[in-house]
């Protein structure tokens, strides 16, 4: 019996590689997305303290340069906020662009493997028609044999 052989195995390695390497890839964005909420969350933070500073502040009279290095401070803190939400923003559109990348690369290699599992069930059942001819003609030879005169 002859062993099953796909003509575009290589086809289907290639596109194996191919969606492991979307996935590595998607995986590095997903990463990167997570740092960048880490440091959305982390400037949140330190502007949340510098606003509790500023209102602390206001309890007790204090010289005008104080008072707007503070203002200066809840500024900076609040810019470097909405630059970490930018940031995240756009590793969560690089994150998304890869899970699309990853997806179409996982559709191409199911579907040569689906082809794949077709012909090779195509290649058993014919083979399993071979046999059962060669069987018939056994048979049909002995009965032939046995029934001579």
């Amino acid at each position: 019996m002859k062993r099953f052989k796909f003509r575009l195995q290589r086809v289907l390695d290639l596109k194996e590689r191919a969606e492991q390497e979307r996935a590595r890839t998607l995986g590095e964005a997903r990463v990167e997305e997570r740092a960048r909420l880490d440091e959305v969350e982390s400037a949140a933070a330190r502007r949340d303290a510098a606003a509790a500073s500023v209102r602390g502040s206001g309890e007790q009279a204090m010289p005008a340069g104080t008072i707007r290095n503070l203002g200066l401070t809840m500024e900076a803190a609040q810019q470097r906020l909405r630059d970490a939400e930018e940031e995240h923003r756009g590793a969560t559109e690089v994150a998304a662009e890869e899970q699309s990348r990853f997806d179409g690369a996982r559709k191409d290699r199911r579907a040569v493997e689906r082809l794949k599992e077709k012909r090779e069930d195509a290649w058993h059942e014919e083979d399993s028609r071979g046999e059962q001819r060669e069987l018939d003609q056994v048979a049909a030879r002995r009965w032939t044999e046995g029934n001579k005169p």
